[in-house]
């Protein structure tokens, strides 16, 4: 369970403790505003969380305060079976429900950072720390999902397929999307009706990246 890591900044990864889940609330408001955007976990979520898989989720810590996070749960996943949405996987954030220890892939909830934090690397941290637990439980890899910003401003004039395949080849900018495809995660599907945002017409991405693909 053990891991630390200090970036050059002086920001730590770490895992998350209880102590940190009021913060982690409060991070989640900052970063997602708008609760339509997703899901996001409760003080009493995160807390579930870190009982039922105590080395899953990581925080950023600068100077004691949280300014980043990772959420993740281990999951049996069919790839060629990729439809879902988020609340099914996620039994509606409570990720006691749905955590398989003897899973072989690890699903995430969410990446965050602080936006007073942002473009420091600190995101490609945490995903080092998701990928160090992937091969210290010896797991498949990683499993994320992206959704397509913006594209309810263009869906009269471009179908979600080519919105996604764009995204997918590189020739669309995605922020996060493209982002995870930098660190090699590959986008394995488009999602319909994965979440419940009309910025994106409730369409998701899911992208897979196997064990020996991260890109440190």
């Amino acid at each position: 369970m053990n891991y630390r890591y200090v970036h050059s900044n002086g920001v730590t990864i770490v895992p998350a403790k209880p102590e940190h889940a009021k913060e982690l609330e409060e991070l989640d408001k900052v970063n997602f505003p708008c609760y339509n955007v997703d899901k996001t976990l409760t003080s009493d979520q995160y807390l579930d969380h870190i009982e039922a898989f105590p080395e899953g989720p990581f925080v950023a810590l600068d100077g004691g305060k949280v300014v980043g996070n990772s959420a993740t749960f281990i999951c049996d996943f069919n790839l060629k079976n990729p439809q879902h949405t988020f609340d099914d996987i996620t039994s509606d954030c409570w990720l006691s429900k749905v955590h398989n220890p003897n899973g072989q892939w690890l699903y995430s909830v969410e990446l965050s950072v602080h936006p007073d934090c942002r473009s420091k690397g600190l995101g490609r941290a945490l995903y080092a720390a998701r990928q160090y637990r992937v091969n210290d439980l010896e797991l498949s890899g990683q499993l994320t999902r992206g959704v397509m910003r913006g594209y309810a401003e263009v869906k009269n004039k471009i179908s979600a397929q080519d919105y996604y395949n764009g995204l997918r080849i590189g020739k669309r900018e995605g922020l996060a999307v493209s982002a995870q495809i930098a660190v090699g995660f590959t986008a394995i599907s488009l999602l319909e009706n994965y979440t419940r945002n009309p910025d994106c017409n409730n369409y998701g991405i899911l992208l897979a990246m196997y064990a020996d693909k991260f890109k440190a």
